[in-house]
């Protein structure tokens, strides 16, 4: 109750987590009875499941949320675009939900943009954003949009590594700093360089891999470009907030924040293991270049005039989910693209809350009680955690 961000998991489900183990699933992501993602090459894609299609009833009502491999339910579906109804029977698999998805290159009158989504800073995602990166490199891409509207954080060396695959090297520059009392370092001595009196407190762009995926050492690509759009809603979190802030704070870089606010967790922590279970609880607050850390009410763009948080260029976009991912004509790419073109943005629409229309939901009753009991069964995979590993530091 005092802090929203502390949390405990046992460290099997946890190291799980990082590593992003293969787990029975239908690959549907869902507010409500909503479907807000749809994973490839998971059973809902190949059965034509897409973004906005609603979910009416499943056939049976219980353990489709969390399947067990080769289970089997029937879904009934309302088609995003039709809107006529149709049950799909699907059999769940064990599968490796991604970290990067729909890499593509756009091509616009001025020149080429960059897209690609990202969800999670895990351990795979070192791998899959410098692939990412090449193939956009590849693409002579003049302008970047990273969607981290769903990404709620994770590995901290993965943000600067990221702000490097973007930006290139930024000599003596800062990405990221942490900044902590006297305690922490004796809590880390065992863990701390002897050639360092504090190794973990400034990280740079980071611009080798640190191991998590890649092997250690090996050269990032980068398009070293100076600016970056970043699609955002209240689950853009915690390290994704940290690339936000320390990208921002280089003179001559810029983020443009399409979207709405984000969620506001200026702080971090290392998780620790103790006799199978791993806890995590704040210890080091975040800050860029410029000593600034000051988010906790988080970044929101410009043109949304909200009373608190850090207000960033760019545009207050509701995310419904009306398209695909990745197709142009989605709002907040749309937005993005627009004010790439002129700096302009669009009519202003109050950004959707998926609390607040969850919460609609359940007080209309449009979530099936047996849906919404599954649903609440689900473990809270949150990844508001901007954490390190010791054996990658």
């Amino acid at each position: 109750r005092k802090d929203r961000h502390h949390w405990t998991r046992s460290t099997e489900y946890w190291e799980s987590l990082q590593n992003a183990d293969p787990k029975a699933s239908y690959g549907i992501e869902s507010i409500g009875k909503t479907i807000r993602n749809v994973w490839e090459g998971f059973p809902a894609a190949k059965a034509g499941l897409k973004r906005g299609d609603v979910i009416l009833a499943v056939d049976p009502p219980a353990g489709w949320a969390r399947p067990e491999d080769g289970a089997t339910h029937t879904f009934t579906i309302q088609d995003r675009d039709s809107g006529l109804t149709r049950r799909v029977t699907m059999m769940a698999s064990l599968m490796s939900r991604p970290s990067v998805q729909d890499v593509r290159v756009l091509e616009t009158d001025n020149g080429n943009v960059g897209y690609l989504s990202f969800y999670q800073f895990n351990y795979p995602a070192e791998r899959q954003l410098a692939a990412a990166i090449k193939t956009l490199k590849a693409g002579n891409v003049r302008d970047l949009v990273v969607d981290m509207r769903y990404n709620g954080g994770g590995t901290g060396s993965i943000a600067a590594e990221l702000g490097y695959m973007i930006a290139g090297a930024q000599p003596g520059r800062t990405f990221v700093r942490w900044q902590h009392n006297g305690k922490l370092d004796q809590f880390l001595a065992p863990y701390l360089s002897e050639s360092s009196n504090d190794p973990l407190a400034r990280v740079p762009f980071i611009a080798s891999a640190r191991g998590f995926s890649l092997t250690r050492g090996e050269p990032l690509p980068t398009l070293e470009l100076n600016r970056v759009f970043v699609l955002s809603t209240l689950s853009t979190c915690s390290a994704s907030e940290a690339f936000i802030n320390g990208f921002r704070g280089v003179d001559g870089l810029e983020v443009i924040l399409i979207g709405s606010k984000t969620c506001g967790k200026p702080h971090g922590f290392f998780v620790w293991d103790n006799c199978g279970t791993s806890y995590a609880t704040i210890q080091v607050a975040v800050v860029n270049d410029k000593d600034f850390g000051l988010y906790d009410d988080g970044f929101y763009p410009a043109n949304a005039n909200a009373p608190y948080g850090v207000s960033l260029p760019g545009c207050q976009v509701a995310d419904v989910l009306s398209h695909d991912l990745g197709d142009p004509k989605e709002p907040l790419l749309a937005a993005a693209l627009q004010y790439r073109q002129d700096a302009s943005c669009p009519t202003l629409v109050q950004a959707s809350s998926y609390a607040a229309s969850h919460a609609q939901d359940e007080a209309s009753g449009a979530v099936p009680a047996a849906m919404q009991k599954e649903l609440e069964s689900m473990p809270q995979d949150e990844w508001q955690g901007l954490y390190f590993d010791f054996q990658h530091q």
